[in-house]
């Protein structure tokens, strides 16, 4: 008997495999019930390589741990414990899957640690911050670049300051604390090489910070709009391409972008919306093909699309309703995913192979009506062939991730 949704969190991931091919949606079946990976754990985040062959699971369960896989999410590793009394975990790789970064908060402290050899082992933890109190740090994240070598990481202090700490040699060192600005919702980015590096953040406004000698110096902050909150930031593979989503005046949602790394920014585009939750923006390699959607205060599912470098925009009409919808694209930008929690909190899934002009009716993924299901994560291979999906699930007696694979 299933227990109420009142109950306890418990966590899910499902793992499955789309294969591009002109039948790549005809023939599909899924490898349900979900297994189980691991229980009783919480604050899961997921990456997986350029291939989609290496996926890292990093997760809280009284310690730090991080599961890996090696074959597409068919199966998992052991755990590996890097350490103990966990929260807010973060996780990055390159693009081999070679090398693993995570990042994390223990007790008033915020650390750091590596793997070269895909996930087998790890480094001992490197202290990055210490902090008065615990309950004051928040928004920890961790970036590498395509090779590894160059690791940015960032979280918010007990001031309510913008933190960053660079590597150039794996994670293995770090350079003294970057002071970048007062602020909040810090998202940032860079390209393959890790010279250049943004940030966008919130502060009273909606702000962009940007470096291009690895983050050595900074330029000033560049105001977007001055009024905004809940920023998303996608680039072209190089950071020429540039692009800022959030939510701005009356509600309306914005979308400002730059085509020169970050040194100038068109005015905002609005476009109207009856209040704005869970924003996603993704871009392809080049920057071309932009998409981003969200759910309004009625939770309808809206999105746009570009194929013209954010000029312009049209509507794709989806007629979903739910919440905490997420967006990924492949490289070429051709192959769009689609994922959100519908009112029943069962997960959905769509898919488009036409640059978002058209999709596919929508996949449930879940069948629980007296589960919850909220905050899904999703990732994808450049060539659209893999998908890994992650959410938190309301509704058991215990934590769990499970997982599932789509075979085509």
């Amino acid at each position: 008997m299933k227990p109420s949704i009142k109950y306890f969190l418990f966590l899910s991931v499902l793992i499955f495999a789309i294969f591009s091919n002109k039948k790549v949606f005809a023939e599909e079946f899924w490898d349900i019930p979900a297994k189980q990976i691991v229980k009783s754990a919480t604050g899961a985040k997921m990456v997986s390589d350029s291939t989609g062959k290496n996926v890292y699971i990093a997760y809280a369960c009284i310690s730090m741990n991080i599961k890996k896989s090696s074959d597409y999410g068919k199966s998992f590793s052991p755990s590996v414990e890097l350490s103990s009394g966990v929260n807010l975990p973060n996780i990055s790789t390159n693009d081999t899957g070679k090398y693993v970064y995570v990042i994390w908060a223990e007790d008033k402290n915020i650390f750091s640690s590596a793997s070269s050899d895909y996930g087998v082992s790890f480094i001992d933890p490197i202290e990055l911050f210490s902090c008065g109190v615990e309950s004051l740090i928040s928004e920890i994240n961790i970036i590498t670049n395509s090779t590894g070598e160059i690791v940015y990481a960032i979280w918010i202090d007990d001031y309510d300051e913008i933190n960053l700490r660079v590597s150039t040699d794996f994670g293995t060192r770090f350079s003294d604390v970057i002071k970048i600005a007062n602020g909040s919702n810090p998202h940032i980015i860079t390209d393959p090489s890790g010279k250049n590096v943004l940030i966008s953040f919130e502060s009273d406004s909606i702000q962009v910070i940007a470096s291009s000698d690895y983050g050595n110096s900074f330029s000033k902050p560049i105001q977007l709009d001055k009024a905004g909150e809940n920023q998303m930031i996608a680039a072209s593979n190089d950071t020429k391409n540039i692009y800022v989503v959030f939510e701005g005046e009356n509600d309306n949602l914005q979308l400002s972008a730059s085509s020169d790394f970050g040194a100038n920014w068109y005015a905002p585009l609005t476009f109207l919306s009856d209040g704005s939750y869970s924003i996603d923006l993704v871009t392809n390699s080049s920057g071309r093909y932009v998409y981003f959607v969200w759910n309004d205060g009625n939770e309808n599912i809206h999105m746009r699309a570009s194929t013209d470098y954010g000029k312009g925009f049209s509507t794709i009409n989806l007629n979903d309703t739910g919440t905490c919808p997420k967006i990924v694209t492949d490289s070429s930008g051709k192959y769009v995913f689609l994922i959100w929690v519908d009112s029943d909190y069962n997960m959905q899934f769509r898919a488009s192979t036409d640059f978002g002009v058209s999709f596919d009716s929508a996949i449930k993924l879940t069948n629980n009506s007296q589960s919850m299901f909220t905050y899904p994560f999703i990732t994808i291979d450049e060539k659209g062939k893999f998908i890994h999906i992650l959410w938190n699930a309301q509704g058991g007696a215990i934590n769990v991730i499970d997982g599932a694979r789509l075979l085509s």
